[in-house]
Order: C-alpha cells, then structure tokens, then sequence
C-alpha cells in the first residue's frame, strides 16, 4: 500500500525490520486461535476475538449483578435514570 506513494527503499525497510513490524497496518486486525480445536475439517478454536467477547459478557454481567443487588432482581430507578441517560 506505501509503494503506491513511492515510500520504499532499503532505509524504509530496515526501519521496519528493526521497528518488528509488517508493512501491512492490517496485521494489527489478524485472528490467533489461542486454543486450537479442530474436529475434522472444521475449526472451533477459542481465539482473540473469542477472549474480548467473553471479557465483554462478563463485565456486562458483573455491572447488572452489582446493579440488582439488594433489589431482588429489580434495577433501582437510579441506574434505570442512569442508563436512560447513558442510552439518549
């Protein structure tokens, strides 16, 4: 993508041998499977993406038991203000 602006040469490169990066910004986007399963030809790795989601959930999970606490499962009128706030 950078040869298509005429950035090149042997300086360019070696910056980017002794920086470790590739000179594609998309690698940055490039999916580990951090626990590889495969079951015949198909793929059910646990991968990078796979850990955020279920960080995600989570936290998602832990922010409404905090707020159900106490209540009964009822939300409070306080953190329904404060997510209807959030959500407008």
């Amino acid at each position: 993508m950078l040869d298509d602006f005429r950035v090149g040469g042997e300086a360019y490169r070696d910056a980017l041998d002794l920086a470790g990066i590739g000179p594609s910004p998309l690698e940055q986007f490039t999916i580990l499977p951090l626990i590889p399963i495969k079951i015949g030809d198909f793929s059910f790795s646990f991968t990078n993406p796979s850990l955020f989601m279920m960080l995600t959930l989570g936290l998602v999970l832990l922010l409404l038991s905090f707020m159900m606490k106490g209540g009964g499962g009822e939300v409070s009128a306080k953190c329904l203000a404060i997510l209807g706030r959030a959500y407008s």
